[in-house]
């Protein structure tokens, strides 16, 4: 359920840079019924129409309740009832797309994702979708619980060559079923382009690379104008423009934040004395700690030779990211703190349209950008980036 929550923030973010600013409003109403239960409360989460991440709880009456807000057009919420767990797959817990207008969904106790509703052409589209990836679905959930099955016996020491064996084979199908669901998301944007459906299934795709920008390109100039002037639409065109404006061979987009000293350093400002790597990192993730050992090698290395480097965190807690720059010892070259869950792009998460972190960017002399590594399949490894090094000093 984490995973899913900060996803829809994230989105949620993205969406307010689309926002209209107009001062027109656009109502809805959302009508619902919960059979199983009559009393309780019920939340709901989406984006309203100035961007802004809303959290609505109400109390059932009778099992009914009733939801009202401003939105801009066609948005994605979360729907919340008696969870009772913290995971995403809890069954009182269920996505669902809203529209201005008036709208009535019925509930289960303790079956929410099975849920029927009337008043959104947005939903109905992914009712469609649904019954389309329906088969992939099943055989994915059977494979989810053969996997579950298999790490329950290799906690309980069970590490036969049968077993390894099972758990790459389990790994393979996961793989296979994972490309025929986006085949059917891919095909439903090319056979949908009137649909806010499509723009949808587009951003995930394209936060992790798994859509390349020149397909991004040509499944958003196929949309509707109608879809692409949306909020939706207008994240995924804004998204699109970032990838290209940060990618290989452009200019690197200025940026001015504070240092672990406090005061203010700009990218351009460093520019034109040699090649600036940009470390997109946290105190928190893993692979980046693990990374610094050798990008302090590099700094160590090449550092007399005009090399450079701004590591940008996303860091939500000051003291972890000023601690783990002590532990690490990287405060020898510039520690900015950036934390991407801040609205506007403060983590500059969307600005060099980042979709995973480690992330490195190298930027040459002239200011354009030379080279990504680690951030995603389709960038460079962490060896790449030091054969670019060794080119470029050598």
């Amino acid at each position: 359920m984490r995973k899913i929550i900060i996803f829809f923030i994230v989105f949620a973010f993205a969406l307010k840079v689309s926002a209209q600013k107009s001062g027109n409003t656009t109502n809805f109403t959302l009508t619902g019924k919960v059979n199983g239960r009559n009393t309780g409360s019920v939340w709901i989460g989406y984006t309203d129409k100035n961007g802004k991440w809303i959290k609505d709880t109400t109390y059932l009456n009778n099992g009914k309740f009733i939801f009202r807000g401003l939105i801009d057009g066609a948005t994605p919420a979360i729907l919340t009832g008696n969870a009772k767990s913290s995971s995403g797959d809890d069954p009182n817990f269920t996505e669902l797309f809203i529209e201005p207008g008036r709208m009535t969904v019925t509930l289960t106790e303790d079956h929410f994702k099975d849920f029927s509703m009337t008043g959104s052409a947005m939903q109905a589209d992914m009712f469609l979708l649904q019954k389309q990836k329906k088969s992939i679905k099943t055989q994915e959930a059977a494979i989810g619980k053969e996997k579950m099955r298999l790490i329950d016996q290799i906690s309980k020491g069970d590490t036969s060559a049968a077993t390894r064996h099972k758990q790459d084979s389990i790994g393979n199908k996961e793989q296979e079923y994972h490309e025929l669901e986006r085949k059917a998301d891919f095909d439903f944007i090319v056979l949908h382009p009137a649909s806010c459906v499509s723009p949808y299934l587009m951003e995930p795709y394209f936060r992790s690379r798994e859509l390349s920008l020149d397909s991004a390109r040509l499944f958003f100039g196929r949309l509707s104008p109608a879809v692409k002037e949306t909020a939706l639409g207008k994240n995924m065109g804004r998204q699109i423009g970032q990838r290209k404006a940060s990618s290989i061979g452009n200019r690197a987009p200025d940026f001015t934040r504070p240092d672990v000293t406090g005061q203010s350093l700009t990218l351009s400002a460093l520019e034109g004395n040699g090649y600036i790597l940009l470390d997109f990192w946290a105190s928190w993730c893993v692979p980046c700690r693990r990374d610094n050992p050798e990008i302090k090698k590099l700094y160590e290395t090449y550092h007399s030779k005009g090399f450079d480097i701004i590591s940008i965190s996303w860091d939500s807690n000051k003291k972890a990211w000023q601690d783990a720059v002590a532990a690490d010892g990287t405060g020898g070259w510039h520690q900015v703190f950036a934390n991407v869950f801040l609205p506007n792009d403060n983590g500059l998460r969307d600005t060099y349209s980042i979709s995973s972190i480690p992330s490195l960017i190298l930027i040459g002399p002239k200011g354009t950008i030379v080279g990504r590594y680690r951030g995603a399949r389709d960038e460079g490894t962490l060896s790449a980036l030091e054969k670019k090094l060794v080119e470029v000093f050598k």
